[in-house]
């Protein structure tokens, strides 16, 4: 959680790295919902490991996982970042038709001023 998204949601929520490790270490690298200070974070695997470029089956596999929450959850409105595309080293043009095929109206991806 050293950059990006992760690295803004680690300052924020300080319990958020304590509970993700806990989380990776005993289900693996999955999608994973927190409910911390009022807030609910939702952590979308992009990358198998920190140190990797983000893989885009992985991105897929996750907005599959995501929908699926959010359906059980009666989520009706989800904002999110580019997934992989700071960090991850992925291009929006790559990224989004994938996004496109999975997630539907509830869904909102913004960026800070990228394209």
């Amino acid at each position: 959680m050293g950059r990006g998204c992760a690295r803004e949601a680690a300052h924020r929520f300080r319990e958020l790295p304590k509970f993700l490790g806990e989380h990776l270490r005993t289900s693996g690298n999955i999608l994973n919902v927190f409910d911390i200070d009022g807030s609910t974070i939702v952590t979308y695997p992009v990358k198998h490991n920190w140190w990797e470029k983000a893989d885009i089956t992985l991105i897929a596999e996750s907005a599959l996982d995501l929908v699926e929450e959010a359906d059980e959850r009666d989520w009706e409105n989800v904002v999110m970042p580019r997934p992989g595309c700071g960090n991850g080293g992925l291009s929006w043009v790559d990224v989004r038709p994938v996004l496109d095929e999975v997630l539907d109206h509830r869904f909102t991806v913004v960026t800070n001023g990228a394209f």
